[in-house]
């Protein structure tokens, strides 16, 4: 951990239970930052080129989005900055490709300290073994964890089958698992059929949604809480739950969050689209940016933290795949959205389980669309997520893949019903 991670955490520590006044100067001075960052960028520029320093409200701003993005992350780099100076980060490819962002040296320390924050905010201690599992590569343990051994993390994937992963986690003396809802119910489901099933400590959830039965089922499983929280590649953490009332508190250092009605006006109560301005990276500053999840905001906690609380969220929910055995798996265990070179092609995909032994890749071509190469690539990761189990892959080629709810394209699809625990 560096010396700015670690002031950084600090800096967390001390802002835990800050009163509201004081949240609220330090978002508007942590805004007028990142907006004066914005005047430099070829995106913001035209826009602010015409209003006064300090003249400004964020509903000047128009709401933007992934495409937006995509299109030239360049239009958004400030001046003075190439990407090669910059840390890069993508997103998971939920629209069809992965998007990437870059953030100043400053803002990556602060969202280190902040991931880190709060696994201890959830009760976690030195000896702790953390276990992630991911469907994609995930930032190395500083050595300073490593050396002393403590706070030590194990990686691992969602490609792998759940009671292999959890013969690791035992071996390594696992104490707290993290992951996406559904991966985590999975490895629940998993760690039942086990004569001596895995007890943690705290599991800690994040990136889909959490329902009521998946934490039941979680808790009941490993004999444990389940800490959330609301997060994005973007922007990193954005919400946490606390312990006391299980409300999801907003990171008020990490962002600024609107719920906005369908004319893109903020609304006071009720539900809305979220959108979301970074208040850390003034590299690739993003104001009002549409993250395709609706919620409501709340007011404050019991808990005594100052910070906003998210009321209620709606986001995603990925399907389950159902093998030809009957065996459940978490959709994020085949995303071909992160296989860069199979999916470099498309300009966005959709793959849909229609029966249990049977997977229709639909993908928007690019130029020439997917080559036989990439095709046979693509037919090995589905098998290898299936665990070996036969099934077959086809691939349809379509003008247009339609979003789902919030406006995203739902990455992977099943026709296949699953047992009732899922």
């Amino acid at each position: 951990m560096d010396l700015s991670t670690l002031r950084y955490l600090l800096q967390l520590n001390q802002e835990r239970f800050i009163d509201s006044d004081t949240i609220s100067k330090m978002q508007s001075k942590l805004l007028e930052k990142v907006i004066e960052s914005a005047r430099t960028t070829s995106y913001y520029g035209k826009i602010l080129q015409d209003i006064p320093k300090n003249d400004f409200a964020l509903e000047d701003f128009p709401v933007i989005g992934k495409d937006d993005v995509r299109r030239d992350q360049s239009r958004f780099i400030k001046k003075g900055y190439s990407k090669k100076d910059l840390i890069e980060v993508k997103t998971s490819g939920s629209t069809g490709q992965p998007t990437k962002f870059y953030l100043d040296k400053p803002a990556y320390s602060y969202r280190e300290a902040l991931r880190f924050f709060l696994t201890l905010e959830a009760g976690r201690s030195p000896f702790d073994v953390f276990t992630w599992f991911r469907s994609h590569g995930f930032p190395p343990v500083p050595k300073f964890y490593s050396n002393l051994g403590l706070y030590n993390c194990l990686v691992l994937y969602m490609t792998t089958d759940e009671k292999k992963n959890l013969e690791h986690a035992r071996k390594y003396k696992s104490t707290i698992f993290g992951g996406y809802p559904s991966s985590l119910q999975a490895l629940a489901h998993a760690n039942n059929q086990l004569k001596d099933p895995i007890k943690l400590k705290y599991a800690f959830s994040g990136a889909e949604l959490l329902s009521s039965a998946a934490r039941k089922f979680i808790t009941d499983s490993f004999s444990c809480p389940v800490f959330n929280a609301y997060a994005c590649w973007e922007f990193g953490p954005i919400a946490f739950e606390c312990l006391e009332e299980h409300n999801l508190h907003l990171n008020s250092g990490a962002c600024h969050l609107e719920v906005l009605d369908k004319n893109g006006k903020p609304k006071k109560s009720g539900t809305g689209d979220i959108v979301i301005s970074g208040l850390q990276n003034t590299a690739m500053p993003l104001l009002r940016y549409r993250l395709g999840d609706r919620g409501i905001l709340g007011g404050t906690c019991s808990c005594g933290r100052s910070h906003q609380v998210i009321k209620s969220l709606e986001g995603r929910s990925d399907d389950w795949i159902v093998l030809p055995s009957g065996r459940v798996r978490p959709a994020f265990s085949m995303n071909v959205g992160i296989q860069k070179e199979v999916i470099s092609g498309t300009w966005s995909h959709q793959l849909v389980q229609e029966k249990p032994d049977l997977f229709v890749f639909r993908y928007v071509p690019i130029r020439n669309g997917i080559s036989y190469d990439s095709k046979s690539e693509l037919q090995h990761i589905i098998q290898t997520a299936c665990l070996g189990e036969q099934v077959s892959v086809e691939f349809e080629e379509v003008d247009s893949i339609p979003p789902g709810g919030g406006g995203k394209i739902q990455r992977i699809i099943s026709k296949v019903k699953p047992p009732n625990q899922f």
